[in-house]
């Protein structure tokens, strides 16, 4: 049976832990993460678990996943893009005109 989670919880409630505990070598894991911090977070505790990093564990952050997992397999080649582009767009951001935003 496959093992499939999602972990909600607070900071500091030790979801990386836990999540560096539950891998193991003989079971393939994707372990998808929100912040580029907690990428090293989980990259080092791995490393200190095996002492190397495993080719059975994947660790990607959460945009990476959805762009090269979801997206780009499926609708890349009909929508033609050409990546992510991280810059700000200024007019889509709020601005006040007569104390309204």
């Amino acid at each position: 049976m496959d093992n499939k989670r999602v972990i909600f919880a607070i900071a500091g409630s030790g979801k990386t832990t836990y999540i560096i505990n539950q891998l193991n070598l003989n079971k393939k894991s994707l372990v998808i993460t929100y912040t580029i911090n907690n990428i090293k977070n989980l990259r080092d505790g791995i490393l200190r678990k095996f002492e190397y990093f495993p080719d059975n564990i994947i660790l990607l952050p959460y945009f990476t996943f959805i762009y090269s997992i979801c997206y780009r397999p499926f609708l890349s080649y009909k929508l033609r893009a050409k990546g992510i582009n991280y810059n700000r767009n200024a007019n889509r951001s709020a601005k006040q005109t007569e104390n309204k935003y």
